[in-house]
């Protein structure tokens, strides 16, 4: 696989966007009213709950390449061997994300009586799913997460409407190829100082009887909002080495972001 990024389409599409965008500052890269391309801008979509390093890129590694390969790994000894990689801007100019698959889990583990993976969400989510995506269609009761892990030297707790639309930010998009892996990622661009670690995750929650899992806020400060925040500061450490430092990261959903 390629990960030669073409720009001319993307460049026509986002001219066409230009005219639609402009009047959509709570867009996040959906499809735009007159416009004939997806496309989806950093930063991600409005998550349930984030941290970020306080330094720099907390791994070994000092290039792009490397740390994709790093996270690839690591990611897949959490069991998440689907992943959907994508560039911040074309050419990867300010960054690299990656996304998980749609999974069940209950408390520190996946639980053990439902499968912990749904044949329904075979693939890891698409950004453009995930910026919809306030209700899920579950097989049963639970609580569903998606993760999304970035290493960009862009704002991290910026999350919600794209702030610019142009090749810089842009992440899906004409010429951006959709099936990327870590392999596709250049040694070429190297990590300096300002390359930091974000782990967004999105979090939906689905009641007995219930079909649809609907998208929740984790809160530290409400009743049991620690406990609950439990499982994703586990995920965030298990990226970053023992001496490395995760703060908490963006204000969460509001209660008004979800239908």
């Amino acid at each position: 696989m390629s990960g030669t990024l073409q720009i001319g389409g993307l460049l026509v599409a986002l001219a066409v966007c230009g005219v639609g965008c402009a009047a959509n500052k709570q867009m996040t890269g959906a499809r735009s009213p007159g416009s004939t391309a997806v496309l989806a801008f950093w930063p991600p979509p409005r998550t349930s709950t984030a941290w970020f390093s306080r330094g720099r890129y907390p791994g070994r590694a000092n290039d792009f390449g490397s740390a994709a390969e790093e996270l690839a790994a690591l990611l897949r000894e959490q069991g998440y061997s689907e992943q959907r990689w994508l560039p911040i801007g074309v050419g990867f100019v300010h960054g690299f994300a990656v996304t998980t698959r749609l999974e069940r889990f209950e408390g520190e583990s996946p639980n053990g009586a439902t499968p912990r993976w749904s044949a329904r969400y075979g693939e890891a989510a698409r950004l453009v799913w995930l910026q919809g995506a306030r209700a899920v269609s579950v097989v049963a009761p639970g609580r569903y997460r998606v993760f999304l892990v970035a290493v960009t030297d862009l704002p991290l707790d910026a999350a919600g409407a794209a702030p610019v639309w142009d090749q810089t930010t842009v992440m899906v998009g004409p010429g951006i190829p959709d099936d990327l892996d870590e392999l596709d990622l250049p040694r070429s661009r190297r990590l300096s100082s300002r390359h930091r670690l974000g782990v967004y995750a999105y979090v939906f929650e689905s009641g007995e009887g219930e079909a649809v899992g609907h998208a929740v806020s984790l809160d530290p400060e409400r009743p049991s909002g620690a406990a609950q925040l439990r499982p994703f500061e586990r995920f965030a450490e298990h990226l970053v080495p023992p001496s490395a430092e995760l703060a908490p990261g963006l204000a969460p959903l509001n209660e008004g972001d979800i239908p």
